[in-house]
C-alpha cells in the first residue's frame, strides 16, 4: 500500500463521497437555519427571534431565487408571513414601509427585502460588501 492510499484512508471519506447525497449548500444553510429557529422559543418581543425571522426568510428568499426547483415555495412564504406577522403585532418594522401595508399582500418578498436591506445596511456582517 502506497502512503498516498494510507493517507487517504486514514483521512475518512472523500468529500464527493461524503457529502455526494447532500442538498444544494444554500438548501442545506435553509434547512440548518429552520432547526435553530425550532429550538429558539423566544417569549415574543424578542429583538433576537425578529432577527432570526428576517434572516431566515431572506435565505429562504435567496435560495428559492437561485434554485426555484429546490425549494418549497410555500415554505418561504410561510417565513415571509411570519415575519410580517410579527412585524405588524410587535410594531418592529424598520423599513420605510410597514408591515400593514397592502403591496406586500401581493409582494410578500419584498416585505423580506426590505427588513434584510434595513437590517444589512446598519449591521453588515463579515465578508460582505461595506463590512470593512
Amino acid at each position: 500500500m502506497t502512503d498516498h492510499q494510507e493517507h487517504d484512508q486514514a483521512a475518512g471519506l472523500s468529500p464527493d463521497v461524503a457529502y455526494g447525497l447532500a442538498p444544494a449548500l444554500a438548501y442545506e444553510l435553509y434547512h440548518l437555519l429552520e432547526r435553530v429557529a425550532e429550538q429558539h422559543k423566544p417569549d415574543g418581543e424578542d429583538q433576537d427571534e425578529r432577527l432570526l425571522l428576517v434572516r431566515q426568510a431572506a435565505l429562504a428568499d435567496r435560495c428559492q431565487l437561485a434554485d426555484p426547483d429546490d425549494l418549497d415555495l410555500g415554505r418561504a412564504e410561510m417565513l415571509a408571513w411570519q415575519l410580517r406577522s410579527y412585524d405588524e403585532k410587535h410594531g418592529t418594522t424598520e423599513g420605510p414601509i410597514p408591515a400593514e401595508h397592502e403591496r406586500w399582500d401581493r409582494h410578500p418578498f419584498g416585505y423580506v427585502r426590505q427588513e434584510y436591506h434595513q437590517w444589512a445596511a446598519y449591521a453588515p456582517l463579515p465578508g460582505t460588501p461595506g463590512s470593512e
